[in-house]
Order: C-alpha cells, then sequence, then structure tokens
C-alpha cells in the first residue's frame, strides 16, 4: 500500500490517505447493512431495539438532546425498521412484537 499524504486546505491539516482509508474500513464494518438480520427471530430482536429506541425517553436522550437531534434519530430508526421489513416481506405491527416478547 502506497502511503499518499493529502493536504485539507481548508484547515491546513495533513491527513494520511492510508489512514483516512482504514477509518473508512471501519466504518463500513460497522454499518447497519453489514448487522442486518438474517433469522425471523434476529428480525424480532432488531425491531424490538428499533421500537425501544424509539420510545420518547430514550429518543430525547432523556431531554439532553436538542429537537433536531432527536427528529434525525427518529428518521435514522424509521429508515432502519422498513429495511427489517423489507428483508421480513412485508408490515411488522407493534403489536406483533409485543406479543412475541410475551410468549
Amino acid at each position: 500500500m502506497v502511503k499518499r499524504k493529502v493536504v485539507v486546505a481548508s484547515r491546513g491539516a495533513v491527513v494520511e490517505f492510508a489512514e483516512m482509508e482504514a477509518r473508512l474500513k471501519r466504518m463500513q464494518a460497522y454499518s447497519p447493512e453489514s448487522r442486518m438480520p438474517k433469522t425471523e427471530d434476529q428480525m424480532f430482536d432488531w425491531l424490538n431495539r428499533i421500537l425501544c429506541e424509539l420510545s420518547p425517553e430514550n429518543l430525547h436522550c432523556d431531554g439532553e438532546i436538542s429537537r433536531t437531534a432527536a427528529r434525525k434519530k427518529q428518521v435514522k430508526l424509521n429508515r432502519e425498521w422498513k429495511e427489517v421489513e423489507k428483508l421480513f416481506g412485508r408490515k411488522v405491527a407493534e403489536d406483533e412484537i409485543y406479543a412475541r416478547l410475551v410468549v
């Protein structure tokens, strides 16, 4: 691997190209797509996690984040929910997740 230096003009900082590549690979390893559930049980666990994160106290971090940040978080979680529904091949209701937890 050839190490090249890239100068970022706006800050005048020097960032090594190899470090940027390594950072990008680490970010891709933790992307939601790479962690998407494969089995039905994993899908229900994933949706349950999203449902918990969408509760008002978790969504707003007990009032510690701004409305804008909470809205961005909500949009991201709703997008994840839709991706899991695509994997299921159907819509999943909250009641279905709660019923599965009780059993």
